[in-house]
């Protein structure tokens, strides 16, 4: 008898065994992120709400703080009180850190943020570089770090890393494409670390935009890393 259960218990198992094999474990939920959404923030001086002396400010910047998580008005432009400004016309980003001169940074402003830029999904960046020397630099595709750098654009140099594609297949595009494999790293200006993705300067972040899509609606994601630490991984 008891023979006649153990060759019963070791059918059991086998076909248990052979259901595993055939009837794979689905896959589990795909992990959740936490990350700050902005969309359709349109970039004009009266509705981002800047001051009265923005209005003719020849700079015509748009100014944004990653710690405070808000538009900042355009009079704090010589302060640290934002990180990065963003200009549209020429699609550039432009990182706040007061020892860059130039026609489009406020020179010793005191502001002191880095940047820098990876050429991964945003959901793949887990970490923040630790060395500050390799901040505010021009990275190429090999991923050699170049001269200084106050700004991040598109891909006008092919050997630069940069956040919108410029040209397809040779030909110079006539809208704007936000290279999915690029994320933006920050050094905040109160020291904080946090991740940046840029995906859409149109209209409801068209996913094919066109030469006719409605400009100047700036659509991007950013995590940021409120305990100090270089830990940008997102995943809830």
């Amino acid at each position: 008898m008891r023979t006649k259960k153990t060759i019963l218990f070791v059918l059991i198992v086998l076909a248990m065994s052979s259901c595993k094999k055939d009837n794979p474990i689905a896959p589990g939920p795909v992990d959740e992120h936490n990350f700050v959404q902005l969309t359709n923030l349109k970039i004009d001086p009266a509705i981002v709400e800047k001051s009265v002396g923005a209005k003719t400010d020849p700079l015509g910047l748009w100014y944004y703080s990653l710690d405070d998580q808000k538009v900042v008005l355009a009079d704090q432009a010589r302060t640290d009180q934002w990180d990065f400004a963003f200009d549209c016309n020429r699609n550039m980003i432009l990182v706040n850190n007061g020892k860059y001169k130039s026609n489009k940074v406020i020179y010793e402003n005191g502001g002191k943020a880095l940047f820098t830029i990876s050429a991964k999904l945003f959901e793949e960046v887990k970490e923040a570089p630790a060395d500050d020397a390799v901040y505010n630099k021009t990275i190429n595709y090999s991923g050699e770090y170049g001269a200084d750098s106050y700004a991040l654009n598109g891909d006008l140099d092919p050997n630069i890393l940069g956040w919108v594609q410029s040209f397809e297949d040779g030909v110079l595009l006539k809208y704007v494409k936000a290279i999915k494999n690029r994320t933006i790293i920050f050094k905040t200006n109160k020291g904080k670390y946090a991740k940046l993705q840029i995906q859409s300067v149109y209209k409801d972040n068209p996913a094919k935009p066109t030469e006719n899509s409605e400009k100047y609606y700036l659509n991007f994601r950013f995590f940021l890393q409120k305990d100090g630490s270089r830990n940008l991984n997102s995943a809830k």
